[in-house]
Formats: structure tokens, sequence, C-alpha cells
């Protein structure tokens, strides 16, 4: 009879640890969706490239992070005016990354320290198209010193 009392016990404990454990994995989720949301939108808006995603998934049990349909293509307007031949950029690039996952954070370390620690980058699908300007537009060619600190192999979230 004490024996069960335990077990059951022990079930309820453990059935609302995961319950806790679930629940803060939703809303690190969410948090971490409206911080990167806030972020690329102020990046966009400074900038000739637009970014984007899907969703972001969190797994804290794993330390794993996953963010689905991440895009950098290039705004309207940039992209018209290159089309247009009036732009100094030789070619324009788009980005599109299916799946982006990130193994093994220290997630209490990042959260306790700040420190970002990580084991592996993992990439589905990546499709990377480049637009150069037709045949009938001269290429002026890229001046040393670029309009802007923006570059698709760099891209820095504070």
């Amino acid at each position: 009879m004490l024996k069960k009392k335990k077990v059951r016990v022990l079930l309820v404990v453990l059935g609302v640890l995961i319950g806790l454990v679930l629940a803060v994995n939703s809303i690190l989720e969410s948090i971490a969706k409206d911080y990167v949301t806030k972020k690329l939108d102020l990046l966009n808006t400074q900038n000739e490239y637009v970014l984007g995603f899907g969703e972001i998934d969190i797994n804290i049990f794993l330390g794993n992070i996953s963010i689905s349909n991440f895009h950098a293509k290039p705004n309207e307007q940039f992209f018209n005016s290159f089309a247009k031949g009036e732009s100094e950029e030789d070619a324009l690039k788009q980005l599109f990354v299916s799946k982006v996952s990130l193994s093994r954070l220290g997630v209490f370390d990042l959260l306790l320290n700040r420190n970002f620690h990580l084991k592996g980058i993992e990439i589905d699908v990546l499709h990377f198209n480049f637009y150069r300007p037709h045949k009938d537009y001269e290429v002026k060619g890229q001046s040393k010193e670029k309009r802007t600190k923006f570059s698709l192999d760099s891209i820095h979230l504070a």
C-alpha cells in the first residue's frame, strides 16, 4: 500500500516536471521568434536585402534550435534599380534555406552567462541564386567603398 502511494507521487511529480519543461520550451520558442523578428525587421529597413524565416523550434532537452524557411533576397526597389542598370552591383544574390539546425547548444550557459557554444550546424536544402545584368547593360564594377556594411555572408544579431 505504501509502495503504491510512493509510485503515484513519483508519477505526479514526474508529470509536473515534464509539463513544466514543455511549457518552458514553448515560452522560449515564442520569445526567440519575437526577438529575431524584431531584429530582422530593423535590419530589413536599413539594408537592400530582406531577411525572413518561417518558424523557430527549440528543444531544450537536446539543446537544439531549428529555423525553417530562412530567406534573404534583394528588396524590390534595389532589384528594380539593378535590373535597369542603375546599380553599381555586378550581381545580386538570393538565398533560401529550408531548415537550419543548430545542435548541442549550451542552453543554460547561454541563459545564465550569455556564452554561446555550438557543436554543429546542419543545413537541409540550400538554394543560392545569382542575378546578373543582361548583356546590353555595362557592368560598372564594385567601388572599393561599399554603400552598406550588409553582406549575405555575415549577418549579425546583437
